[in-house]
């Protein structure tokens, strides 16, 4: 059985990743306390070499993930089987929460385990209680934005001039970073395609556009994919008010929680904190002892 379902065990998903990021699905089954527990995973090949991973790099956290509650003997066989299913290229796992687990010696040549983080929003409370839990420079930047009059839209049809201006200004965002946006505008354009549940806002003072941001969801979760904002936005807290909106949005659909993502970056962290949500650690082993790691860690370097 797999342990947990979500969008990004349904089919559609599937298909996305197939078409967009070239990985092909792979369901990995094992035994823990005599019971099958069927592992979702990704994979792509490297030359000789093979890449998998639940999830693999892009296809988001909330993909394939299993109890933590694996005794460890099975959670040791688990890592040793993925590795031997790269056959050296990369693999790596994530679990939905903190794991105490201490890797064997053999395994701590292998893997790294790295502690990730996200923010979830219970949206089961009242909206005026949600509102209430943010910080108030949350509240503030919200309110900023409305007083200077930002509205903000949802594009039910996006196109591709819609895709085009969201795509231009998410380059420009990541750009101040040195970096590129984490996909190709075309895994944008397949989402918009796609049966998956998409959320898709656009913030505007009068018809400049300044911000915005997307989301995914299903019947109890959404997922904040990708946000970005104008020079001017970032002035009128256009970022804040999509946030606000979205969360709005969510609890009308009857959506449970809210994952605004991982964090690590500062400046990001603080923003995400801002809304109020608690701080989930999520465990991650990945292979050091791989070509995969060895061309990331080169490209670190470039």
């Amino acid at each position: 059985m797999i342990t947990r379902c979500s969008l990004f065990h349904t089919d559609c998903w599937s298909r996305l990743m197939q078409s967009c990021l070239k990985y092909r699905r792979r369901d990995l089954t094992f035994k823990d306390d005599g019971k099958n527990i069927t592992l979702r995973c990704w994979e792509r090949d490297l030359f000789i070499f093979r890449l998998i991973g639940s999830p693999l790099r892009g296809g988001f956290i909330p993909c394939g993930e299993i109890e933590a509650s694996l005794s460890n003997d099975s959670l040791n066989k688990l890592l040793l089987k993925l590795f031997w299913r790269s056959k050296g290229g990369f693999a790596e796992i994530t679990f939905g929460e903190s794991v105490p687990h201490i890797l064997p010696p053999l395994l701590r040549l292998i893997y790294k385990k790295i502690e990730k983080y996200t923010f979830l929003i219970d949206l089961t409370s009242s909206i005026e209680q949600i509102f209430a839990n943010m910080s108030q420079r949350a509240r503030n930047m919200i309110r900023k934005a409305e007083k200077n009059n930002v509205l903000v839209k949802t594009i039910h049809q996006p196109t591709e001039r819609d895709l085009l201006i969201f795509y231009s200004m998410l380059e420009n965002t990541f750009a101040k970073s040195r970096s590129r946006p984490p996909h190709r505008m075309s895994f944008y354009r397949a989402i918009f395609k796609s049966n998956i549940r998409y959320l898709f806002l656009c913030a505007q003072q009068g018809r400049e556009i300044c911000g915005f941001a997307l989301f995914l969801y299903d019947r109890t979760e959404a997922f904040y994919i990708a946000g970005t904002s104008t020079i001017q936005g970032n002035k009128l807290a256009a970022s804040s008010l999509l946030q606000w909106s979205a969360i709005q949005e969510f609890k009308g659909y009857g959506v449970k929680v809210y994952d605004l993502g991982g964090g690590g970056i500062p400046s990001i962290d603080k923003f995400k904190r801002s809304f109020g949500g608690q701080i989930v650690f999520r465990s991650s082993f990945f292979s050091q002892l791989s070509v995969g790691y060895l061309l990331m860690r080169v490209k670190e370097l470039l």
